[in-house]
């Protein structure tokens, strides 16, 4: 890695839990933090069922289910913007859940896949 810090995979939550406990290597003072991107995932959830409800609701009613973010994708016509039935959660957890209940709902979740970054510097 670049800053110099050593990534470390656990095969258990036990594993992991000692590996945050721990404040020392030898005689050496270490800092021990999760990974900010690795133990993340992103899903969209798509429903008609949930036009009107905002992302805070989302979170709140899904954080049993380890949703920690939703973000509603929105579309910008004649300069006003559009929400639609698409919806990115982002999970608490590195495994993507195939879905999620919301009340009496079973959804689907597909892994969000992001536009590529567009560099304009040498274009």
């Amino acid at each position: 890695m670049k800053s110099d810090d050593l990534l470390v995979e656990s095969s258990s939550l036990r594993q992991s839990e000692q590996l945050l406990s721990i404040t020392k290597f030898e005689d050496i003072p270490i800092t021990v933090s999760a990974h900010a991107a690795l133990n993340y995932t992103r899903g969209v959830m798509s429903s008609d069922e949930f036009l009107m409800v905002s992302d805070s609701e989302f979170v709140s009613e899904l954080e049993a289910q380890k949703v920690i973010a939703a973000r509603r994708i929105t579309l910008k016509r004649d300069g006003q913007i559009i929400p639609t039935r698409h919806v990115i959660l982002t999970f608490d957890t590195p495994v993507l859940p195939k879905t999620i209940t919301a009340g009496y709902i079973s959804c689907d979740i597909r892994p969000y896949l992001p536009n590529p970054v567009r560099y304009f510097k040498c274009q």
